[in-house]
């Protein structure tokens, strides 16, 4: 499996594949576009979890999406914007609050590219 974070994956590929082989595809994509710094590991596992949630039609996901590339960012951008959503969800969940798929549609619903560079984002 090839992955490009500027090329949606085919959502049937991506879906077929083993979790496992999701991220050894992020990690190599990390790998030749030569991205350096903070955990590549988390930081892969972090696209993966944003790239299924589209694939597999997530609508807050494929709304946020949405909205984030009309509103100026690149795809990889706004995979990171999303991203910082599933990784404040996680961090609830890791602090033993149960996660709320209500509350995570709502966090991505108020995702905007304004809000994403105001948090520090990219771009």
């Amino acid at each position: 499996m090839r992955y490009d974070s500027t090329e949606p994956p085919v959502p049937s590929e991506w879906l077929e594949a083993d979790e496992g082989d999701r991220l050894d595809a992020v990690l190599r994509h990390h790998r030749r576009a030569r991205i350096r710094g903070g955990n590549v590991r988390a930081h892969s596992a972090i696209h993966v979890a944003v790239e299924t949630q589209l694939a597999e039609g997530l609508q807050a996901a494929v709304r946020a999406m949405s909205r984030l590339t009309e509103g100026g960012l690149d795809r990889h951008e706004a995979i990171h914007a999303i991203g910082a959503v599933v990784a404040e969800q996680l961090y609830e969940v890791l602090h033993q609050r149960a996660h709320d798929p209500e509350v995570y549609a709502a966090e991505l619903d108020r995702l905007t590219v304004e809000r994403w560079r105001r948090s520090g984002g990219e771009g």
